[in-house]
């Protein structure tokens, strides 16, 4: 009978409503008719549903009977099934299929996964609907911010434009180009965009510093994978024994911007897209996440492996690639800018040479002390020494502080870390925080000491805020090792590898034979605004080395 065609088959929310509204209008008969139902299977559907009215009390026994039009005690033995095996409502917002209602957790999750839509559980269809009704105003908000989020980006060039479009239309990016061609800025207006319209998007970058001077976090951070050497499986299981709200967090997240990519080595790409498609039981690269890589590939390259793009998950992601070419740090400088752009491929002319050479000669203004770069840790480490040396000799009291052991084996460990020794800080020292902290303090944050106490260093950052850094607990891989170190360290010197990603008004470099590392010699001098802020105590033109890879990907 064609008016039993559907006999067995599913229900869903849709057919419940539809089937509980016209039940006042319409007899059995012509409900199954219509349905292409039997009448006992519409019969049935109305128990089910009139038992869940009264489970959630939004009606009585007696009501729901006489508006159903089926005897109380059908109800009254469906209550004890209902009662146990309650239906549940999955409203989708913007989901793969659009603002719908689900009966089932699998349906929602599968509606619901990567960069689609936000959803939530209720016990009525009344509730669910409600909710789709607010997402649908959210969404009308989200647009008129969205109208108002490109007006205020106005200012990104043609090239800018580009890759910020690319990203609001849902591809995923490599944002590339020498230093000095507004990355940052355009990462930040992507940032606004997405913050706007509401959705779950982060900014992260490779180092502390990086991330400082974007407003975000470090990668390894974020993703709460340490020094990321485990495997992916058994990071994930660790988050997601450990860590139920990160375990949420990444779950829901949509868009992820990672910054200084030139120190993401393959590997570790390889591994963060794995530990995400577990994370979020999406086998898609990085889990289904929309990417936004950063960098200059002529800069710094990851201490150890390939570069990032040799990753099979970055093949598999395939990124357009947005390359940046308008430089904007160096705009008033146009000899500086082409010798940049020779420089970052390791193409030192012999007239480049000789206008370097000239830079031993840079004299800055009265009161003015540049910042000193260098490529090894022990010519920075001297200085700060140095500098911490005549300024203690100014002051009254120091202290130190002594890592504290919380298990067998901790100090030597430390020791390993480089932490055994402690620090020794005084009152006026200038500092940079080396580890993330709640207070808003990231690794990164500079500053100068103005107060020591027994368990917190008082520092005033840059900014002029005042803060107090305490002592921070870290742990090895598998947690069996624990110290609490004080963060901060001297900064009286930076390595050229913390210094990515800066703009500076005055510095002091060394490029002689100490620079080991391709791209660290163009990182360092590229920090400038102009050849006139620049002092060079030492150069030689081999300093200046692109990596081959660089080359062939860039060609």
């Amino acid at each position: 009978m064609a008016e039993a065609a559907n006999k067995g088959a599913p229900w869903c929310m849709e057919q419940d409503a539809w089937l509980w509204e016209n039940i006042p209008k319409f007899s059995k008969d012509k409900l199954a008719c219509v349905m292409q139902r039997t009448v006992a299977g519409i019969q049935g559907r109305l128990t089910h549903i009139a038992a869940q009215k009264v489970s959630s009390d939004q009606l009585g026994l007696q009501e729901a009977a006489a508006y159903a039009q089926i005897p109380a005690d059908w109800i009254g033995k469906k209550l004890a099934t209902v009662a146990t095996t309650k239906t549940n409502f999955y409203a989708v917002q913007n989901g793969k299929e659009g603002n719908k209602i689900y009966s089932t957790w699998e349906e929602c999750k599968a509606n619901a996964s990567g960069r689609y839509g936000s959803y939530k559980k209720f016990t009525n269809a009344e509730e669910a609907q409600a909710f789709l009704a607010s997402g649908n105003q959210q969404q009308k908000v989200a647009k008129e911010k969205e109208g108002e989020s490109t007006k205020s980006n106005a200012n990104l060039n043609d090239e800018q434009k580009a890759a910020y479009d690319a990203v609001r239309h849902g591809q995923s990016i490599f944002l590339c180009g020498s230093a000095g061609v507004g990355k940052s800025y355009t990462l930040r207006c992507i940032m606004e965009w997405g913050l706007k319209r509401g959705l779950h998007i982060q900014q992260t970058a490779m180092t502390g510093t990086a991330a400082l001077l974007v407003n975000g976090r470090t990668l390894h951070s974020f993703l709460g994978i340490g020094l990321g050497r485990g495997l992916p499986v058994d990071m994930a299981e660790r988050t997601q024994e450990k860590n139920k709200s990160l375990t949420r967090q990444l779950g829901r997240l949509q868009i992820l911007l990672v910054d200084e990519v030139s120190m993401l080595d393959a590997e570790l790409c390889d591994k963060i897209s794995a530990y995400l498609s577990i994370l979020r039981n999406d086998t898609r690269p990085f889990g289904g996440v929309q990417m936004v890589f950063s960098g200059d590939l002529a800069q710094l390259p990851a201490v150890n492996g390939k570069f990032a793009f040799h990753a099979n998950a970055w093949k598999e992601l395939a990124p357009n690639k947005c390359i940046l070419k308008t430089l904007v740090r160096q705009a008033g400088d146009l000899v500086f800018q082409n010798m940049l752009e020779r420089l970052r491929f390791g193409i030192c002319e012999p007239h480049d040479f000789e206008r370097l050479l000239e830079c031993k000669k840079t004299q800055f203004p009265e009161g003015i002390q540049p910042t000193r770069l260098y490529a090894l840790n022990k010519d920075v480490d001297r200085i700060n020494s140095e500098e911490f040396e005549k300024l203690r000799g100014t002051v009254q009291v120091t202290r130190t502080y002594m890592p504290k052991f919380a298990c067998p084996g901790s100090k030597r460990w430390a020791e390993a870390c480089g932490t055994g020794n402690g620090i020794e800080l005084c009152v006026g020292a200038q500092v940079v925080v080396t580890r993330n902290m709640e207070n808003g303090c990231v690794n990164g944050s500079r500053g100068v000491v103005s107060a020591l106490n027994e368990n917190t260093v008082q520092i005033k950052l840059l900014s002029g805020a005042l803060t107090e850094v305490p002592f921070v607990a870290i742990e090895n891989d598998d947690g069996s090792l624990k110290i609490a170190v004080m963060p901060p360290k001297l900064a009286y010197a930076l390595t050229c590898h913390k210094s990515q990603g800066m703009t500076m008004d005055a510095i002091e470099l060394d490029l002689g034979p100490s620079i080991f590392e391709c791209g660290q010699a163009y990182t360092a001098l590229s920090r400038a605004r102009s050849l006139a802020s620049v002092k060079i105590t030492a150069v030689v033109p081999r300093a200046f080395k692109c990596h081959p890879d660089v080359v062939a990907f860039y060609e």
